[in-house]
C-alpha cells in the first residue's frame, strides 16, 4: 500500500494486469491494497462483487483464465483529508485479449488516518465505445474508440489520438504474436 494516492492507483492497476502479463500467478497480490467490504463492478456486466475475498476469488476463478487487464490508461486525481478517487480512461482487454472494449474507470480509496496508506474501496468501470476485436485493431481495421461525443478535434488532439491508436494497434500486434 502507498500513502501517495496515485501510487496506490498505480499498484491496483498493475497488480490487476499482472496475471495477463504473467507476472504474477493469480490476483492475491491485489487483496492487500483493498479495504475488506471492497466493491468491485464488472466492467462487461451489471454485477457487482463485494469484499476482498469475495473480489480476489472472483477474479482468480472468472477472470484469471481469460486474462483481462487495462492498457493505455491515463489518469486524474482527486482527493481530500481521508478519501480519495482516481478516475481515467484506457482499454479494458478480456477473452485472451481477443476483444478490446474503451472505459471510463473510477478507483475509489480511503486512509484510516490523513497519514496512513490508501486502500481501495471501490472499483468501477464503464464502457465509452463498442467492444472491438483485438485482430481487427491489429490490422488497422477498427479501432476501439471512444464515443464521448461530437466534436471537431484540434490538430493536437488528431495527433495524439492517431498516436495512441498507432500504440494500441502495436501493441494488440505484438500480443497476438506471443498468443501463436
Amino acid at each position: 500500500m502507498s500513502t501517495d494516492l496515485k501510487q496506490a492507483a498505480i499498484d491496483v492497476i498493475n497488480n490487476f494486469n499482472a496475471p495477463a502479463k504473467g507476472d504474477a500467478e493469480d490476483y492475491g497480490a491485489l487483496k492487500p491494497l483493498m479495504e475488506y467490504n471492497v466493491v468491485l463492478k464488472r466492467v462487461l456486466h451489471p454485477d457487482s462483487i463485494e469484499g476482498a475475498s469475495d473480489v480476489t476469488w472472483f477474479l482468480d476463478n472468472h477472470m484469471l483464465s481469460r486474462k483481462a487487464h487495462l492498457e493505455n490508461w491515463e489518469t486524474t486525481l482527486i482527493a481530500n483529508v481521508k478519501t480519495g478517487e482516481v478516475s481515467g480512461t484506457g482499454n479494458y482487454y478480456d477473452d485472451n485479449d481477443k476483444t478490446i472494449t474503451p472505459i471510463f474507470f473510477t478507483l475509489g480509496f480511503v486512509q484510516n488516518d490523513v497519514t496512513g496508506d490508501w486502500s481501495l474501496i471501490n472499483s468501477h468501470a464503464t464502457p465509452t465505445g463498442p467492444t472491438v476485436d483485438s485482430q481487427s485493431v491489429a490490422k488497422g481495421e477498427v479501432q476501439p474508440i471512444p464515443i464521448w461525443g461530437i466534436h471537431k478535434l484540434s490538430a493536437g488532439e488528431q495527433a495524439n489520438a492517431k498516436q495512441f491508436w498507432k500504440e494500441t494497434k502495436d501493441y494488440v500486434a505484438e500480443l497476438l504474436k506471443t498468443r501463436d
